[in-house]
């Protein structure tokens, strides 16, 4: 806001100022930034809780802001699919202990459907007759989650103690490496709006892998699988399907897939 402020040449606004060309202006000054839609919305939706905030109050008596939209859009966020996990896990990173590791906290992540926040903070006390249970950090939610039989060869491989844990910002840049190596470089595509315009863009799979690719690679393999979406949700934590469904990542292609193996069982 302050920034907006300095570009209109101002030092501050008021609350009568909230209008539709402050709205319009504040928008085209977020557009200019090459901003994303999402991004953009973000904004909007901050300042509307700001100004809600600021109304319960007394501070603010200009209504006009609930009017103002919060922009959004789907994005076409990845997922890495069974074989791919597999791949990854098959890869021989002895040389590279450090990739090793990150690669092991990942598998972890996509077969539990744990955040990453939620995971480091998992000790072995959590970790019992097969089962992990927590709160999580984010919801204050108790989870209980089945122990893959993946998860629990890595955690025999520490010893039922987790990995050491690093930063997410470095998790993100190991694990990118980690799947390039393991050569998963399928060719991705993924539209959304940047700057207020549509743009498409074309990478291999590994350069937008991170670490909470693991969790919705979790929700959205298991739901290919036919698992119930509320067992699932179960575990991921979801309060609602709707937030459930447009979490996962099933392509229409994938989706017509999968009702062709239900018919093929049905009408076998």
């Amino acid at each position: 806001m302050r920034n907006f402020a300095k570009s209109l040449r101002q030092k501050d606004f008021e609350f009568a100022d909230i209008d539709q060309t402050f709205y319009d202006t504040f928008v085209a000054f977020l557009q200019e930034k090459s901003f994303t839609q999402n991004s953009v919305g973000k904004h909007i939706q901050v300042l509307k809780l700001m100004l809600k905030e600021a109304k319960i109050y007394g501070y603010n008596t200009n209504h006009y802001y609930e009017s103002f939209h919060v922009f959004s859009e789907d994005t076409d966020t990845i997922y890495l699919n069974e074989p791919e996990l597999a791949l990854l896990k098959d890869t021989d990173f002895s040389k590279s202990p450090h990739l090793d590791r990150v690669r092991d906290w990942f598998l972890l992540l996509a077969w539990t459907g744990c955040r990453f926040s939620d995971l480091e903070k998992v000790t072995k006390s959590d970790i019992k007759d097969g089962f992990i249970t927590f709160r999580q950090q984010k919801t204050n939610t108790k989870v209980t989650i089945p122990l893959h039989p993946v998860v629990t060869e890595i955690l025999e491989k520490y010893n039922y103690s987790l990995p050491e844990p690093i930063t997410n910002q470095r998790f993100n840049e190991y694990i990118k490496e980690a799947c390039r190596r393991a050569v998963i470089n399928s060719t991705e595509t993924t539209t959304r709006t940047i700057g207020g315009q549509r743009v498409t863009e074309k990478y291999e799979k590994w350069q937008r892998v991170m670490s909470h690719t693991g969790r919705r690679s979790f929700a959205t393999n298991m739901y290919k699988r036919g698992l119930p979406s509320l067992m699932i949700m179960s575990v991921t934590g979801h309060k609602t399907e709707k937030s459930f469904l447009k979490y996962i990542k099933v392509k229409q292609e994938e989706h017509a897939a999968m009702m062709k193996k239900a018919w093929e069982n049905m009408y076998q």
